[in-house]
């Protein structure tokens, strides 16, 4: 019985022996069974780019396990290709985007997402005039923040002149301050700085600058009048003929966008004085020479020269004037009529009167001073009229002519030239 015990407790270790060896067989097995597994290449791409290794694990934990690639919870892995000898796969990671130093939440994007992507994927919106760096079509990188410069299309009229621009964001000082435009000191501009850019804005600056301007001029001379008792009445005489002087005046010109607009005069200098020219006035009365006294006539004495005989009616006659007017004369004379005119800037006839249209120079002894006739003049009707005995002449005290008519131009006393008149005395 002894032996049978001892060969059943050499038969129970065996045994025991024989499970041990075939658990861990089974547990080699078990932890082998990867590397056991056919050697394999695995691609795995991400934002880094592409990562190339061999292995002999299947399951896709083990693999990126095996080279320390973590993934995090929001990340996502695509395997886009699984064989018995290749392995590809990509990793879309979670990552945060950073615009103009404000981090905004994570977001999913390809590894090969660009700068473009990453802002679309955020729901920013960019326009074509905006500044952007990175550029969109540059690959996104999560170390690298992307700054964004918002620009909004304006027209600007600078001085006239017409351009279309894009500038920041911001106010119209801070428009003109990017486009490099400045204003000087009288400009303007519309609208004002404060206000702010908007999509099409036009801003309007009007140059303004002024110039000024330095001319020479006459300066003309003035007359004086005096009276002088040296002079008999109704004569004149330059006793200091006037001379121009030269002034400068300077004028301020001023101009809007190229344009002249306004000129002021600024100032005056007289460079050379004028000289006044002055004239004397006769005031000076004749003396009447002392005449023997002739025996008296029987009638008044007329004139050799006047040939054409001075009728004297003996009653009242009547005659119609210019205006239809019937009018009563005493006396009529007949003769010559010439007209003139004076150029003078202040005559004076031999009354001291101005002369004026309605005045003639007469002898004063066939026609009293301040005798008031009617002329009709031969020829001439529309000379024809009421006239004033103010003024004497040559002509007249010698009996050339019977009256000489004062004219305002040369060109009347073209018209009178010489002719046959009748002088009516009015009752």
């Amino acid at each position: 019985m002894f032996w049978k015990e001892n060969l059943k407790k050499q038969v129970t270790k065996q045994i025991q022996k024989i499970t041990i060896l075939i658990l861990i067989a089974a547990a080699l097995l078990t932890l082998n069974v990867n590397s056991l597994s056919p050697e394999r290449t695995v691609i795995i791409k991400d934002e880094n780019g592409r990562l190339y290794f061999k292995t002999n694990f299947r399951e896709f934990a083990d693999i990126l396990t095996e080279h320390g690639i973590i993934l995090s919870p929001d990340d996502t892995v695509t395997v886009d290709g699984d064989t018995s000898y290749l392995v590809e796969m990509t990793i879309n990671r979670a990552r945060t985007v950073k615009v103009n130093e404000e981090v905004l939440p994570s977001k999913i994007l390809d590894a090969d997402a660009s700068v473009e992507d990453a802002l679309a994927q955020n729901g920013i919106v960019v326009t074509q005039y905006d500044k952007i760096e990175p550029p969109l079509i540059a690959k996104f990188r999560q170390d690298t923040p992307i700054t964004i410069q918002h620009m909004i299309p304006i027209v600007v009229i600078n001085g006239g002149v017409k351009t279309e621009a894009v500038v920041p964001e911001g106010t119209v000082g801070t428009a003109l301050t990017h486009l490099d435009i400045h204003l000087n000191e009288h400009d303007t501009c519309t609208p004002n700085f404060d206000e702010a850019i908007t999509n099409g804005l036009e801003i309007t600056i009007d140059r303004v600058t002024f110039e000024e301007e330095t001319n020479e001029k006459v300066l003309p001379f003035s007359v004086v009048r005096r009276e002088s008792n040296e002079l008999l009445l109704g004569k004149t005489k330059v006793a200091q003929p006037g001379a121009n002087g030269t002034f400068n005046v300077t004028v301020e010109k001023k101009f809007l966008n190229g344009e002249l607009t306004e000129t002021k005069e600024k100032s005056r200098q007289t460079i050379k004085p004028a000289l006044e020219q002055i004239i004397l006035i006769g005031t000076k009365k004749p003396t009447p020479k002392p005449q023997p006294s002739p025996p008296p006539p029987p009638k008044p004495a007329i004139p050799q020269a006047l040939d054409k005989a001075a009728v004297t009616t003996a009653a009242p006659n009547t005659f119609t004037d210019k205006n239809g007017k019937e009018v009563t004369y005493t006396k009529k004379l007949t003769g010559d009529a010439t007209a003139y005119y004076s150029d003078d800037p202040n005559p004076r006839t031999a009354t001291g009167t101005i002369p004026a249209r309605g005045q003639i120079a007469v002898n004063p002894s066939v026609i009293p001073y301040g005798t008031v006739v009617y002329l009709k003049v031969h020829g001439a009707s529309k000379f024809d009229g009421y006239y004033t005995a103010t003024d004497t002449g040559g002509a007249l005290m010698d009996g050339r002519v019977l009256v000489d008519i004062y004219c305002n131009t040369e060109g009347e006393c073209y018209e009178v030239g010489r002719r046959g008149v009748e002088v009516l005395f009015l009752k």
